[in-house]
């Protein structure tokens, strides 16, 4: 039985987490849920593992007050800087500490599917990224398309074939050999949807998620922190869980 420690626990994801918890009375003995008066270093020495799904400015405090615990982190935060994610690399020597843009078991299927295909296919193929959120996401793009967007350039670039990631929010002007594309939407209360394209001049291969609700998120974000509980010191992310 472990303490589930939620940080970013007023925000959507937070609040879907704690309703989610709910559902592991085996595994989970208290989620204590992170709050702007509390104390953050008790926070942290009276959870067993932490969840945070806050901002990267609250993942920063958060780096700085873990250390005098033995607690588990989970990030979930997008929009970190290199900084912090060095700083959440060093933190791993100490403890296990995952780093993912999402934890939905889907998001992380058409992850590995977009590895595969993009290694297959030759430059003939252009590759766009669409990512569709709710009006209230702050970043753009999402953790999750610029992922996408990295594992297609990596995939490529073992090939020796050009790859450069273009986001489509600044003009474009005609697409280039190589260029991959990210192209955002943020409307209505859309969860979460991402398409990876691969086309050329016949044929198109479509990759296709979409989050029906964040509970999607909120039960793979429980299920990592309870396989990152009985990790190793180390830097994760979510295919580790899933042995992908």
């Amino acid at each position: 039985m472990v303490k589930l420690g939620i940080f970013g626990s007023t925000g959507r994801m937070g609040q879907e987490i704690i309703a989610t918890a709910a559902s592991y009375p085996h595994q989970i003995s208290e989620v204590l849920a992170y709050k702007r008066e509390d104390d953050l270093n008790d926070f942290c020495g009276n959870s067993n593992i932490i969840l945070d799904f806050s901002s990267p400015e609250g993942t920063a405090s958060l780096i700085s007050a873990i250390t005098s615990s033995t607690a588990k982190l989970l990030v979930g935060t997008t929009g970190l800087s290199p900084e912090i994610v060095e700083q959440l690399k060093a933190l791993s020597a100490s403890r296990p500490v995952m780093l993912t843009p999402n934890t939905s078991l889907g998001v992380n299927l058409i992850m590995a599917l977009t590895r595969q295909v993009a290694a297959f296919l030759d430059n003939s193929y252009d590759i766009e990224i669409v990512d569709i959120h709710h009006r209230f996401k702050k970043d753009a793009p999402s953790g999750t398309a610029l992922k996408l967007a990295e594992i297609a350039k990596t995939a490529r670039g073992a090939r020796n074939l050009p790859a450069e990631i273009i986001c489509s929010n600044a003009e474009r002007g005609l697409r280039q050999e190589g260029e991959i594309g990210i192209s955002s939407l943020r409307l209505g209360s859309i969860p979460s949807h991402h398409q990876v394209l691969f086309s050329n001049l016949v044929e198109t291969i479509t990759i296709s998620h979409e989050t029906n609700s964040r509970r999607a998120q909120a039960d793979g974000a429980i299920k990592a922190g309870l396989w990152l509980n009985a990790q190793n010191s180390g830097f994760y992310n979510f295919e580790d869980m899933l042995g992908l």
